[in-house]
């Protein structure tokens, strides 16, 4: 069973893993096969006040506790993970042939009844998102859980807990399936800092957030990609850099939306417009209320605000003589969606650029005499 067990976590869904679901027992400790593999998703149960399954005799503080039996307590320990319903639940289980009364019961208890739960779960997440790995379900599960119970929720320092808080009674907590479903919908990218050189992908099948308060689940921290780090945002929906977001001078960073195919080995390939200049500037996610103005070279005053825009950005210039100039603007897919020509006069001069397309991140280029100024901004109303 073991070698089953394992095949499923590492082979199933073409590598992504199975995600495996097992009761920890109602003996008061955690019984097998939940206490074989860590990748396993391990669930107590939990009565109705959120105080862990059990008879009387063994959870005394329980609400709803479990009738007389052979069964003592929901298994606790450092297996667990988290908890769901498990007691009194209702089934549609037959309880006697027959006998039209008795073929559904309300009073289902013990781990057995908390584990489908979380199953159900686990497939409502892939149903958003079917490219999910095992192990990111199962974080997702865990990320989202609610604290109760009154239990002391903590990191133990002998055996860290990757998604927060938890208690050997309860695990990480009662399982939130609407959150759970929320964090899948959205892949939340907050109090990291990307320093590698080697390249890191993030996709999601749906939206992908960046900022310093994206999420409530995590504390408030920044997402900054430093220079020679190499970052790829994928979503097939939409992707919001928001304040917090910061992109240093010598970073390749790429954002962009693409159809999803139904074959999570093989997305769409990116249509992104050639790296044919480099980008001169820091991005900078800030407040759209300030102006934000870089100084791009030694002889051209050159500022894109607000940044991020909704309908409409201002392009300010200061020039030290005439110069003619190009303007053209693309969206994330490389195709071209504004361009205008002119001549710039001698001083300070201003453009207001109406972009009506949909939210998203847009390339714009300058090119001024014989110089070419890129710069990268994004659309959200």
């Amino acid at each position: 069973m073991n070698t089953a067990i394992n095949n499923a976590l590492t082979l199933g869904r073409d590598g992504l893993g199975c995600v495996v679901v097992f009761a920890s027992g109602n003996q008061g400790s955690i019984w097998y096969p939940a206490n074989t593999l860590p990748e396993i998703l391990v669930v107590g149960g939990v009565d109705r006040c959120g105080i862990r399954s059990g008879r009387q005799l063994y959870v005394n503080n329980s609400c709803d506790p479990w009738s007389v039996g052979n069964w003592k307590a929901s298994g606790r320990g450092e297996e667990l993970d988290v908890a769901a319903p498990g007691t009194n639940i209702y089934t549609t289980t037959i309880q006697g042939e027959g006998n039209i009364n008795n073929d559904y019961r309300s009073d289902f208890s013990g781990t057995s009844a908390a584990a489908p739960h979380v199953s159900g779960i686990a497939a409502l997440i892939l149903s958003i998102n079917p490219c999910l790995t095992e192990g990111e379900v199962k974080d997702r599960i865990e990320r989202t859980a609610q604290k109760v119970g009154g239990y002391d929720y903590t990191i133990p320092i002998d055996s860290p807990r990757p998604n927060g808080s938890w208690n050997n009674k309860t695990g990480y907590g009662l399982v939130d399936a609407y959150q759970a479903l929320m964090h899948t919908d959205v892949l939340f990218l907050q109090r990291k800092f990307e320093s590698g050189g080697i390249g890191i992908n993030y996709e999601n099948v749906g939206s992908i957030r960046t900022g310093s308060a994206v999420t409530s689940f995590v504390p408030n921290g920044e997402y900054w990609i430093f220079p020679s780090s190499d970052i790829e945002l994928k979503a097939t929906s939409k992707i919001k850099l928001e304040n917090g977001t910061k992109i240093f001078i010598g970073a390749n960073f790429k954002a962009y939306i693409d159809d999803f195919n139904g074959n999570c080995s093989d997305w769409i390939l990116p249509r992104i417009i050639p790296n044919n200049h480099p980008t001169d500037d820091n991005i900078v996610v800030k407040d759209k209320s300030k102006k934000s103005t870089e100084n791009i070279t030694n002889k051209i005053d050159f500022s894109v605000y607000p940044n991020p825009f909704e309908n409409n950005f201002n392009l300010t210039i200061n020039l030290n003589q005439k110069e003619n100039y190009n303007l053209s603007v693309f969206n994330s897919s490389g195709q071209l969606i504004f361009s205008q020509n002119g001549e710039f006069a001698f001083g300070e001069q201003s453009l207001n650029i109406p972009i009506k397309e949909s939210n998203g991140l847009y390339i714009i280029q300058l090119r001024v005499g014989d110089k070419i100024i890129t710069k990268k901004l994004m659309k959200y109303e």
